[in-house]
């Protein structure tokens, strides 16, 4: 049977990229060139590389969705970090979405990819 190795994201910059995501996630950097960046859990997780491609794909089918136990301060960090949120309420804070019980953020990583930060389900 098959397991997943890889979560693989295109990026123009994946050094950059890397970085980005190695804070968000805590995953440790174990390959680095200009052409790609391997991160690793320190569990079962599968690894997260980011592989150069020329033209970076924003809101791709595929993203991460993200869990935490206060998703409006995760949100606060990431952005902090250099994620953007993929829409705002009136008030200007990053839209909170719902279904299913469930709510969660949409935001943006550095080049604008797509993934959500909610609770746990």
């Amino acid at each position: 049977m098959a397991r997943i190795f890889n979560v693989t994201i295109g990026a123009g910059d994946p050094l950059a990229l890397g970085r980005f995501w190695s804070q968000v996630l805590g995953f440790e950097v174990v390959a680095e060139s200009v052409d790609l960046v391997r991160l690793c859990s320190r569990s079962d997780l599968p690894d997260l590389l980011l592989l150069r491609v020329d033209n970076p794909c924003a809101n791709s089918a595929l993203h991460l969705d993200l869990a935490a136990a206060d998703p409006a301060a995760e949100v606060d960090r990431l952005v902090a970090l250099g994620a953007r949120p993929a829409d705002l309420s009136a008030d200007g804070r990053p839209l909170t979405r719902e279904a299913n019980g469930i709510s969660w953020f949409v935001l943006t990583d550095p080049e604008g990819n797509e993934f959500c930060v909610g609770s746990e389900p």
